[in-house]
């Protein structure tokens, strides 16, 4: 489980990025940390056997609570849930 963190950062930054900061991000940057609870949230949701819908909510919802608007579920909200599926998939087979 050592991965989880720079996996979840991953998708964080490169998929999900709602604030826009991937340009600025790197490994071990004081901002590298922005995003960790609410993808632990996504993860965790995923791992309770949640699906895609359940996990882009939580993303909505952590968007919310960021002050961005609510743009209801997009394509970006679908490729990260399904990033965070795949990863919880991976998790549980290892």
């Amino acid at each position: 489980m050592r991965h989880l963190l720079p996996a979840l950062r991953d998708i964080g930054f490169h998929l999900w990025d709602p604030l826009g900061l991937c340009a600025a991000w790197q490994e071990g940057e004081a901002m590298a940390d922005e995003y960790d609870s609410y993808l632990m949230r996504a993860y965790s949701a995923a791992v309770n056997g949640n699906g895609r819908e359940v996990i882009c909510a939580v993303l909505r919802q952590a968007e919310a609570a960021m002050g961005l608007p609510d743009a209801g579920t997009t394509d970006r909200h679908m490729t990260v849930a399904q990033a965070v599926l795949d990863l919880a998939d991976d998790d549980l087979f290892r």
